[in-house]
């Protein structure tokens, strides 16, 4: 629970930080930490007020590729899928419009570039 804490701590830190007026990519935005307090068990309600002190104009919601367990993702494949339902649904409950971000083309996993390519192409619409 700490850890989720200090992660929404953080989030909060550096998002009042941000220059609205510029293109800025997040890795984990604000409502992410509803989907994550969900995982970790914990109340999700807590997260809901800070999540309105930031509007994102465009959000991508990446499709998951093969998993690779390291120091810092432990979770499953069943944890996996159930994290980014989670995320489609905090996301959705705000409002939001997601763009998925596909994974495969013609049965093969995409590139870095290729997903880039993507992302850019969408954000210039």
């Amino acid at each position: 629970g700490e850890f989720q804490r200090g992660l929404l701590d953080g989030k909060l830190e550096l998002e009042s930080r941000l220059n609205p007026s510029e293109i800025i990519f997040l890795d984990r935005a604000m409502p992410d930490s509803i989907a994550y307090y969900k995982i970790a068990g914990l109340n999700s309600e807590e997260v809901r007020p800070y999540c309105s002190k930031f509007q994102y104009s465009k959000v991508f919601l990446f499709e998951r590729l093969p998993l690779e367990i390291d120091h810092v993702r432990t979770e499953d494949e069943n944890t996996g899928i159930q994290l980014e339902n989670l995320l489609e649904e905090a996301y959705s409950s705000l409002g939001y419009t997601l763009t998925r971000v596909p994974r495969f083309s013609e049965d093969k996993v995409l590139s870095v570039q290729r997903r880039l390519d993507f992302v850019l192409q969408e954000i210039s619409k």
